[in-house]
């Protein structure tokens, strides 16, 4: 029994071992597994598919959107300009705005502004505007001064010295016209036909129609025929005088004896442009 035991024993103590074995190397099988696991890492390899995300990049593709600069084609419209511009032309200031539309938008604004300056000389013939460089003065006052007694019906009302400069080198003679401004615009005096070469008046000229001096000229006032000067008893009032280039040597229309109104009139309608000296007075007859 001793030796069955004893044969026994080692028996089960291989049993014993190879059964911790075989479970062990169940365990290390089942271990295996951890491989799989292995596989599941690897399956996270796709996520490096995701760099399909770089695919992304296509956005940069969207640069085609600078291909949008075809707005810059759009540049054309600046060609609109020019044809609003020429068609602004005959405003001239919309030619200007042509600018865009360069030549045909010059030429449109450049027509406009002569179109002006003729508009100019036709108000000029109409009412005669001031000329530069054409001046008009006197020793017995300056401009906005007080005008003498003398000159006045304070005084001996006699006409003052009046000077002026040559006008436009196609005048063929001169006008003077003394104007109330304060009064009405009342016409106190106008000399008519004065020849061309002549540059001033002298001081107390003649009270007749027709003058000696200057030879040929022509007056008329609004009482009687020689120079009226100030007489706003007490009042201030301001006075004009205006020397006025003529276009022709002896002023149409007129009768024999017309009125300070008419023959203003026809003065402006033949004046090429005036020299104006005024001049204050508050004369009171004695």
């Amino acid at each position: 029994m001793t030796g069955l035991a004893g044969a026994l024993v080692p028996v089960a103590l291989i049993c014993f071992v190879a059964s911790c074995g075989s479970g062990g190397s169940g365990g290390g099988s089942g271990g295996a597994p951890g491989s799989g696991g292995a596989a599941s890492g690897s399956g996270g390899a796709p996520g490096s598919g995701g760099s399909t995300a770089t695919g992304g990049a296509p956005g940069s593709g969207g640069a085609p959107a600078t291909g949008g600069v075809s707005g810059t084609g759009g540049a054309p419209a600046s060609g609109g300009r020019g044809d609003a511009g020429s068609g602004g032309g005959p405003s001239g200031t919309g030619g200007a705005a042509g600018g865009g539309g360069s030549s045909n938008g010059g030429r449109g604004g450049a027509g406009p502004g002569t179109g002006g300056r003729g508009g100019g000389s036709a108000a000029g013939g109409a009412g005669g505007g001031t000329i530069a460089g054409f001046t008009l003065t006197s020793p017995a006052f300056s401009e906005g001064g007080m005008i003498p007694a003398v000159n006045t019906c304070a005084g001996a009302n006699t006409s003052p010295e009046l000077n002026w400069t040559a006008g436009p080198s196609t005048a063929m003679s001169y006008a003077m016209v003394v104007i109330d401004r304060s009064n009405n615009n009342l016409v106190h005096w106008v000399l008519w036909d004065i020849p061309v070469a002549t540059r001033s008046l002298p001081a107390m000229l003649a009270t007749t129609a027709m003058l000696t001096t200057p030879a040929g000229a022509r007056q008329v006032a609004f009482t009687g025929s020689g120079y009226q000067g100030p007489c706003p008893s007490g009042n201030l009032h301001n006075y004009e005088f205006a020397i006025h280039a003529i276009d022709a040597a002896m002023l149409p229309g007129l009768s024999a004896s017309p009125t300070t109104t008419q023959a203003n009139n026809a003065v402006n309608m033949h004046s090429l442009g005036k020299a104006l000296l005024t001049g204050q007075s508050n004369a009171r007859r004695p």
